[in-house]
């Protein structure tokens, strides 16, 4: 069964100054991409004259995981902000031995070109193309629709490498033939031309809400263990009221309703706090001993006098302690 999209793909790779040989892409071979292992055909690749002239796109990056613009952004010509066209494809090849679309990049920012000659920036092929499921494996079919290639400092971002790892300018600088004097020429040309990039202005701090997942996942974390603190002392607040109340009434229970009792006795306090001191107050007054009283009334010697002075210490209770048991 053959299923088919159109999707836009990019691969992760590797960069240099000037003109410079790159390997854009490796062909005949599975590629991680969005999560799928996608076969990336030779013939998907065939008309390498559409590569040329695509623009070559730099993308700073504040440490955060490095997105490529929209086909539509580029050729609109409105790329997100630290985004900028610092160069062009001028030339591309399929490589002899091993499939490889090889090109030839031309870099116009001496600042960019600094860092990509000294190795320390990455690229990433943009193109669009339809994806088919056949047999079980998905493959991109049809022509390639190329759309840009990004460059990034390599290592600026959790995800700034290669997807492609034979992707990667050929013509760096730094190799192992170059002695120490040459290695420290190169580092002071690409301090230079970095010292003249203007600091970054407030719009390029200004973040996307895609940009800031982890940062709201991390505040979210934060207010749910703040709200669970709070409760943690509400709870242990009304907890401490409940103790003072038991405590108080305590005092004036029959010995026969504490002891072993006590937690049965609590229990049924706390349950229903009104029905507690009624059945408190008929046990007393009819045990003989006088219930006990609200102020300014009599002793209560009767069951329903004592149910009366009961209530009123509920009252009592309610209004001093700040809490409802029923």
């Amino acid at each position: 069964m053959l299923n088919d999209s159109h999707v836009e793909l990019h691969g992760i790779g590797n960069a240099i100054s000037g003109t410079h040989d790159a390997v854009l892409q490796r062909l005949d071979s599975l590629i991680k991409n969005n999560g799928r292992m996608i076969l990336y055909s030779e013939n998907a690749f065939h008309d390498v004259q559409s590569w040329i002239g695509a623009p070559v796109i730099y993308a700073e990056t504040d440490g955060h995981p490095l997105k490529h613009p929209t086909g539509r952004d580029v050729t609109a010509g409105s790329l997100p902000l630290g985004y900028s066209v610092v160069g062009r494809v001028t030339a591309a090849n399929i490589g002899q031995g091993e499939p490889v679309l090889r090109g030839e990049i031309e870099i116009d920012d001496p600042a960019v070109d600094a860092m990509v000659a000294a190795g320390e920036m990455s690229l990433s092929t943009g193109f669009s193309a339809s994806i088919a499921n056949v047999d079980g494996q998905d493959k991109i079919v049809g022509s390639v629709a190329p759309n840009h290639v990004l460059i990034f400092k390599r290592g600026a971002c959790p995800n700034c490498y290669p997807n492609d790892n034979s992707a990667r300018f050929e013509n760096i600088m730094e190799d192992e033939t170059m002695d120490d004097e040459s290695k420290g020429m190169l580092k002071k040309i690409v301090e230079y031309f970095e010292n003249l990039k203007p600091a970054p202005s407030v719009q390029t701090e200004i973040k996307t809400m895609a940009d800031n997942t982890e940062e709201i996942k991390n505040l979210a974390a934060e207010r749910d263990a703040l709200k669970a603190k709070v409760e943690e002392m509400e709870n242990a607040a009304v907890q401490t009221k409940k103790d003072a109340a038991w405590a108080e009434i305590k005092n004036v229970l029959p010995a026969g309703w504490l002891g072993e009792k006590e937690a049965e006795s609590r229990a049924a306090f706390e349950n229903n706090a009104a029905a507690f001191a009624v059945k408190l107050a008929k046990f007393t007054a009819a045990n003989g001993a006088p219930a006990p009283k609200a102020e300014g009334s009599e002793i209560a010697t009767t069951p329903l006098d004592a149910e009366n002075v009961a209530k009123a210490e509920v009252e009592k209770f309610e209004k001093e302690y700040g809490l409802r048991f029923f």
